[in-house]
């Protein structure tokens, strides 16, 4: 049980580890197969003996830190939404009970607002926190370019040796078009976790799946395939990984295959894939469940987008996740929803907006192309 407790305090939530400003992989001669093997069975352990641990010690700070981080690992890894629901009310609690030299509480905090997307939150949390690469994180979200370049300078500074550094630094390359510099920074955060042999099959899926779904958006799909079974491979459980090899035949026509990988992934956006697919009834289930309301905004506004229908209410989703996020992504979501209802003038402001960094994103270049093409005639 000790080495359980021990990995809920380091291990990959959204690609990110509990490590504070000083992680750094040790180096290992060791090959990849002496990684330590994943037990599917330890994160409950975990959560179970953390909450035990809670109920008898009510007013524990770091007790309560400690479950709300086991909550986010066990939602990384086997996808139960409500899990980001314990996480934030655990963290609540113990940052309740100990507002200050709560670093744990504050992250798990964090980490928890930006599972539920709400990023201006988080952002405010990790400020406290004093995460130079979390506050970095948000403001990717947020659309605050500048400032998130400037926080991740300094957090880079800091920690050389961080594979989230090198993703984030990725992820701002690929935000200005610059792809081969992105390119070279997500493999640099592979290798970085590739001689980190204490690093589980999780975590390391997640950094294998960065570098998938960057292959993906430029249009490099035999790679992008390549790199999503890699995430399988170190992960079998890996259920963004299964969806974007869904995703990936669903694109190159294989519709058999696509649904075969789809109906064993219990997310929303398989559902959404599943229901391109001619398949209903998973999305109808999920929309009549709890678990409809951990769909986010972006996502469904897209999906109604995609398949012409609630056309109103897709604009409207994203005109209020534009009230707080001014980031490509929104835009070009904002502006494929304006289009797609009729609304082709205001659509072509937004489509603009979301090539303003240069991005190479594939989905936003076909979107602008059909959407300023249309405002042309």
């Amino acid at each position: 049980m000790r080495r359980g407790i021990a990995h809920v305090l380091v291990f990959a939530v959204g690609g990110f580890f509990w490590a504070g400003k000083h992680f750094s992989p040790r180096p290992s001669a060791a090959k990849a197969s002496t990684h330590v093997a994943y037990d599917p069975t330890e994160i409950e352990k975990s959560v179970r003996f953390l909450e035990g641990r809670a109920l008898s010690d009510p007013q524990g700070a770091t007790g309560l830190a400690m479950l709300a981080s086991a909550y986010l690992r066990r939602q990384s890894e086997l996808g139960d939404p409500d899990d980001l629901l314990r996480a934030e009310a655990s963290a609540r609690r113990s940052l309740s009970v100990r507002s200050h030299n709560n670093p744990i509480g504050l992250w798990a905090l964090t980490k928890a607002l930006m599972g539920r997307h709400a990023f201006a939150q988080a952002h405010t949390v990790a400020v406290k926190l004093g995460d130079g690469a979390l506050e970095a994180e948000c403001d990717l979200e947020l659309g605050n370019y500048d400032r998130a370049r400037k926080r991740l300078t300094e957090a880079a500074a800091l920690r050389t040796t961080d594979p989230i550094i090198r993703v984030l630094q990725a992820r701002v390359w690929e935000l200005v078009g610059k792809v081969q510099l992105a390119e070279d920074a997500y493999k640099s955060a592979l290798a970085l976790t590739e001689i980190n042999f204490e690093l589980s099959g999780p975590s390391r899926a997640w950094f294998h799946g960065r570098l998938a779904t960057f292959y993906a958006t430029q249009g490099r799909s035999d790679e992008a395939k390549h790199a999503y079974e890699a995430a399988r491979e170190a992960f079998p459980s890996d259920r963004r990984a299964t969806l974007g090899l869904a995703q990936l035949a669903a694109d190159q026509g294989d519709k058999t295959e696509a649904k075969k990988l789809a109906e064993t992934v219990a997310l929303p956006e398989a559902a959404m894939l599943l229901y391109k697919l001619g398949d209903t009834s998973q999305w109808e289930r999920i929309t009549s469940e709890a678990s409809g309301r951990h769909v986010h905004g972006r996502a469904l506004a897209l999906f109604y987008a995609d398949t012409g229908r609630n056309l109103e209410e897709a604009v409207q989703l994203m005109r209020s996740d534009w009230g707080t996020r001014k980031d490509i992504h929104t835009a070009d979501a904002l502006a494929w929803a304006l289009y797609k209802a009729s609304k082709q003038d205001e659509a072509k402001i937004y489509a603009r907006l979301a090539l303003a960094t240069g991005t190479c994103d594939r989905s936003i270049l076909e979107h602008a192309k059909q959407i300023l093409a249309e405002t042309k005639r």
